[in-house]
């Protein structure tokens, strides 16, 4: 079996959906340095180049199409045993999903509170202010 760090899946997705590093970085917590990094990593683990990036395109390559298409599964199966192991240790575990309107994403005490959250995966998605419910 491959020696694949499956740490970088939610890192590769969310570079994928944001489409930008920057934004990438914000919505994983990390730098944008790390999110580089981590993705260099993984074209490394998997001897692909996954992304086409310049500065006016991103594109996925069909190495990274495909990575993307089973990155969802794959991360859906380890957060499922995780949190299955979990149970057999009677620790609570789940996903919290966090909808924020966008200036609030830039308010230093939401990144605060993000970091020191003692939950493994948190999703945080922005919305429009008049599609905040």
């Amino acid at each position: 079996m491959a020696d694949i760090d499956f740490n970088l899946m939610p890192v590769f997705e969310a570079l994928y959906e944001e489409r930008r590093v920057g934004r990438a970085a914000l919505r994983l917590g990390r730098t944008q340095s790390a999110v580089s990094q981590q993705i260099t990593s993984l074209e490394r683990q998997f001897k692909s180049l996954l992304i086409e990036r310049s500065k006016k395109k991103f594109r996925l390559t069909r190495e990274g199409q495909l990575l993307y298409e089973h990155s969802k599964q794959i991360i859906e199966t380890y957060d499922s045993l995780f949190h299955k192991l979990q149970e057999i240790k009677d620790i609570i575990s789940g996903t919290i999903r966090v909808s924020t309107i966008r200036e609030h994403e830039q308010h230093t005490t939401y990144h605060q509170w993000r970091k020191e959250v003692a939950i493994r995966h948190i999703k945080c998605n922005a919305c429009l202010a008049q599609y905040a419910i």
